[in-house]
């Protein structure tokens, strides 16, 4: 096996979307807390809530189509079908359900902070902005969860004697 296909494997391996997603984890605690302590004196820090929240959402986004495309990226990189194995496709099924997840959570967290965004004259947000990132920061919350679950789902995932993959 070359170099190449060997950091592939590494790279896209069910252990290395354990680590992406607990560094994600991680990263939104502390973007969850940041928010939380914020809200206290909202408009004199709407604009860190603003970059808070969007910021996490898009990395939600961007690590959810990831993990969504983990399939894909096997394929582009010619992994699959050499080494395609049940197990590699239960792998291929958690990144697809949790990546679809993380992404929908992390749009469904951008849309209210870009609704505060637009001006009032096009559509009027005033007085609804504390309301508006709080959902935004619900989603957020959300998507911890999910993170955890898809962290525990990928741990809990056993293969099998007979997944080794076809030389």
């Amino acid at each position: 096996m070359d170099l190449q296909t060997r950091i592939v494997r590494v790279i896209t391996s069910r252990w290395a979307f354990v680590v992406y997603s607990t560094v994600i984890l991680l990263t939104g605690v502390s973007v969850f807390l940041s928010e939380l302590g914020r809200f206290e004196s909202f408009f004199n820090e709407e604009t860190a809530l603003e970059d808070l929240a969007t910021g996490f959402g898009t990395i939600l986004i961007g690590y959810g189509v990831l993990a969504e495309e983990r399939e894909t990226l096997m394929k582009v990189f010619r992994l699959y079908p050499r080494f395609e194995t049940p197990a590699e496709v239960q792998i291929d099924h958690v990144c697809h359900v949790s990546g679809l997840g993380l992404l929908l959570l992390g749009l469904a967290a951008e849309i209210p902070v870009q609704l505060v965004k637009i001006p009032n004259d096009t559509v009027n947000t005033e007085g609804l902005e504390p309301f508006l990132f709080a959902l935004s920061v619900l989603f957020n919350a959300l998507a911890l969860i999910f993170l955890v679950r898809f962290i525990v789902s990928l741990v809990r995932l056993r293969p099998h004697p007979a997944d080794e993959p076809a030389h």
